[in-house]
This record gives C-alpha cells, structure tokens and sequence, in this order.
C-alpha cells in the first residue's frame, strides 16, 4: 500500500481494528509478522496438514490464504518454498510486497468472505485461514464464514484454521483482569472470543469435512523464554 493511498472503512467489519493510517498501518505489519513467527513456533512449521508432497510434487496444487493480511508472511514464505504450487492470498487490504517480489506463482485477491468468495465450488486444494477470532460475529463465523471455506475447498482436499485464545487457568491476577477486560468488550461486539470451542461444530453441521482438532498450549510471560515473552507481547 502506498504512502498516498487512503484507508478504507470496510461497514461488515466494524469489530475489526483496521489501521487508520500510515502508523497504525507499520504497526499492523510488525505484529502480522511477529505472529507469524509465534505461530510457526507453537507448531513447528506452517501448517499441519498433511500436504507437504502435493505442495513439493504436484503441479497447480492450490492453495488459497484467507486474511493474508498485509505482509502476506505465511503465503510469502511458502510460495518461495514450494514453487511448483500455485498460491492465492485474499484480503480486504492492499498487501504491502517486498520491493524485490517477483514470483509468478502467488497471486493476490482483494475481496470478502463475508460477501462470497470470489472463486468456485471445489476448486481449492488447501484452505488456509489464521487469528480471524476478532474479525466475525459467532453468527457471520456459523452462517458465512466456515460455509464459504468448505464450498470452495475440493473433495479430498485441506482446510487448516488457526485460533489463539486464552483459558486463563494459570494466570496471575493483573493478566486475568486483562483478560476479562477484553473478553467483556469482545462479547459487546457481538464477538465470541473463545470461536475456537466452536468451530468444530460449525464444520460438522455442514455434513461435508471429517474434523480434526488440536490444541497447543503456550506460555506467557518472559518465564516462558522466547516463546513465553513472544506469547505476553503479542497478546497482552
């Protein structure tokens, strides 16, 4: 996104915080990366379904990114490692590319889910979608969210979603107020910001995916090392 171009307000998204200027914008990009790297941590790669010979081997194995955001780190990183794949990255935002960019097997879409995705039935092998908690009403994630997911996702193929939420059984009572402050204004928006208990559910009442559900547990705080002080700044 250039310097000169204006942050547009999106009227489906009003529980999103866009950035709302050049600022907010650098801002929005180092925490997109930051997680990344949490998320690649936490699991041990970039993904874990298992894709990775298709992805090496397979000639137009599609993936397609939902919410790339706008450094577009996870389907940046994978496009570069597997170049036989070809790989679609879908936001409302312009992503902001490397000046040296050049691969001809990623492309980008600017459009919303909560509108249709902009692609047909079936035609995507891998489905890839990460921290959109805060982005959907429960009722958007039930009703549009997950529907669109599974339409465009092929027979036999892959959807991956990644949430980050926190139980708060193990933390201290400055993070639990935290915590519960944000949780308090999520439920006021009309977000639930535990989606993650209720996805599965949301896929299953399609009648069309077979689930499988896993959890990863985190540290926060700089008694968990890099991974814990990773976890407290993205987070808190």
């Amino acid at each position: 996104m250039s310097r000169d171009q204006k942050i547009t307000k999106y009227p489906l998204y009003p529980l999103y915080p866009f950035p709302k200027n050049d600022l907010e914008l650098e801002q929005d990009a180092k925490c997109s990366k930051l997680l990344h790297e949490l998320m690649k941590k936490v699991w041990g790669g970039n993904f874990v379904s298992p894709i990775e010979q298709e992805l090496k081997n397979k000639k137009d194995f599609k993936v397609l990114d939902v919410g790339c955001g706008t450094t577009c780190s996870w389907i940046l990183e994978l496009s570069k490692t597997y170049p036989l794949a070809k790989f679609i990255g879908l936001d409302l935002l312009t992503p902001l590319l490397p000046k040296d960019f050049s691969q001809n097997n990623l492309q980008f879409v600017q459009s919303d889910i909560l509108k249709g995705l902009p692609f047909e039935d079936g035609s995507i092998d891998f489905v890839h979608m990460r921290c959109l908690t805060a982005a959907f009403t429960e009722r958007q994630w039930e009703e549009v969210v997950i529907k669109e997911l599974v339409r465009v996702c092929k027979p036999g193929g892959w959807i991956e979603l990644l949430e980050i939420d926190v139980d708060g059984k193990s933390l201290g009572p400055t993070s639990k107020r935290i915590i519960s402050a944000c949780m308090a204004k999520f439920e006021n928006r009309g977000v639930n910001g535990l989606i993650s208990e209720e996805i599965p559910e949301f896929f299953e009442s399609t009648n069309q995916v077979e689930i499988y559900a896993e959890e990863k547990y985190s540290p926060i705080g700089n008694w968990g090392d890099e991974l814990g002080k990773l976890v407290s700044f993205y987070i808190l």
